[in-house]
C-alpha cells in the first residue's frame, strides 16, 4: 500500500494560518520584552554612570588639593575613559578606584557596561576652566576659581571592536569633541547615551567659602586684640597694638615704604610660619588659619595705610591672598596678583 508523502494543500493552509495567528499575539509580547529589557539596560547604566560621577567628584574632595578631576584615561586598549584598570599602588588611580568600588561597580563596569561584549563608557574633560567671584561670594574684591568640567556617558561600541574602539572617536562618529565653546549644550548622538556631567566648581565655591571664614575669624580676633590692648593704655597713646609676629618691642615695625610694599609700612608676614605667633596670641591654630582652603599662605600686615587714609598716628592691619586662590598660590610681589583685607 503506497503512503501518502508530505503535506496535503489543506494541511499547509491550517499550518500558515496557524503561524500567522501565533505571530499576532506573540509578536506584542516579544516587542514589549524587548522594550523592557532595553529600558532596563538603560536605567541600569544611568545609575552606573551617577554612581561613578559620585565616586569621581568624592576623588575631587578629597584627593585633589586643587580640586581637579582626574585625566581622561587611555591605555590597555581603551580610549579617553575614566580610569587606569590596573593601578600603581598608592597612585592617584588606585584611590579613585577605591571610591568606584566603594559606590558599588564592579571592576568591569567602569570603563565598560560590564556586559559580555563590554560596551565602552568615554569620558571627556575641560581642566583650568575660569570664573571670577567676589572674595566675599556677595562683594569685595574679585578672585579668580579654575574649576574642571567633564561628561562620562556610554557608547554601544564593543571594547574588542578597533572600528569604533580608536583614539579618534568618542564613542558614536556624530558625538562631539567637548569644548568650552559647545559645553553649555553639548549632547552625545547617535546611539550613545546617558550623559553625566561632573563639575567642580561646586567644590571650589565651597572652598571658597571655607576661606571667607577663616578670613573672617582672624578679623574678628585682631579686631578684638586692638580693642583690647587700647583699653589697657593711655588714652593718648599712639602705640600700634595690634600683635607684633616677632615682637621684641611694642612699635618693632620694619619701615617699608608702602607705595613699593603694596601699602604696608610693615612686613608682610607669613600666618602659618611656626616662628610666628599671632595666630597662637589669637586663639587660632597656624595649620588651619594660616592658610587657605587650598593650602596657600595667608599674609598679615601690622601697619597698612589704606588709601583713604591720612598719615600716623592712627594703625590698620591688614591680611593678603593671592588672587588666583584656588591654584594654591602663596601671594606675590606684584600688586595685580594679590588682594589685600582691611580691618
Amino acid at each position: 500500500m503506497n503512503r501518502q508523502q508530505g503535506f496535503t494543500l489543506l494541511e499547509l493552509v491550517l499550518s500558515i494560518f496557524l503561524l500567522g495567528v501565533l505571530t499576532v499575539v506573540i509578536a506584542p509580547s516579544l516587542s514589549l520584552l524587548n522594550t523592557a529589557q532595553s529600558q532596563e539596560y538603560r536605567s541600569r547604566t544611568m545609575l552606573s554612570l551617577e554612581r561613578a560621577a559620585g565616586a569621581m567628584m568624592e576623588h575631587v574632595r578629597l584627593n585633589s588639593a586643587q580640586g581637579r578631576l582626574p585625566a581622561p584615561y587611555t591605555g590597555d586598549d581603551f580610549f579617553n575613559t575614566l580610569i587606569d584598570p590596573t593601578p600603581d599602588v598608592g597612585s592617584e588611580s588606585e584611590q579613585l578606584m577605591m571610591l568606584f568600588r566603594q559606590a558599588g561597580l564592579a571592576a568591569n563596569e567602569i570603563n565598560t557596561d560590564g556586559y559580555a561584549s563590554q560596551r565602552i563608557r568615554k569620558y571627556q574633560m575641560l581642566s583650568s576652566m575660569i570664573q571670577e567671584v567676589p572674595f566675599a561670594m556677595q562683594t569685595g574684591d574679585l578672585v579668580e576659581l579654575r574649576y574642571d568640567f567633564g561628561v562620562i556617558y556610554q557608547t554601544t561600541c564593543p571594547l574588542a571592536d578597533t572600528g569604533c574602539n580608536t583614539n579618534a572617536r568618542y564613542g558614536d562618529a556624530s558625538t562631539p569633541v567637548l569644548t568650552t565653546a559647545n559645553y553649555n549644550t553639548w549632547e552625545p548622538a547617535g546611539d550613545d547615551f546617558g550623559a553625566v556631567f561632573i563639575s567642580t566648581l561646586p567644590i571650589q565655591k565651597a572652598r571658597m567659602a571655607e576661606t571667607y571664614r577663616r578670613i573672617q575669624k582672624i578679623r574678628s580676633a585682631l579686631a578684638n586684640w586692638n580693642n583690647a590692648s587700647r583699653l589697657q593704655a593711655a588714652a593718648n597713646s599712639t602705640d600700634n597694638f595690634y600683635p607684633d609676629p616677632f615682637p621684641t618691642g611694642a612699635n618693632n615695625l620694619a619701615g617699608a615704604n608702602e607705595a613699593t610694599n603694596q601699602g604696608c609700612r610693615d612686613g608682610w608676614y607669613d600666618l602659618s610660619e611656626t616662628t610666628n605667633n599671632v595666630l597662637p596670641w589669637l586663639g587660632l591654630s597656624r595649620a588651619e588659619y594660616g592658610v587657605t582652603a587650598w593650602g596657600a599662605i595667608v599674609e598679615y600686615c601690622r601697619d597698612y595705610v589704606p588709601a583713604t587714609s591720612s598719615t600716623e598716628p592712627v594703625f590698620y592691619a591688614a591680611l593678603r591672598l593671592h588672587r588666583a586662590v584656588s591654584l594654591g598660590l602663596d601671594p606675590a610681589g606684584s600688586d595685580p596678583f594679590n588682594i589685600v583685607i582691611t580691618l
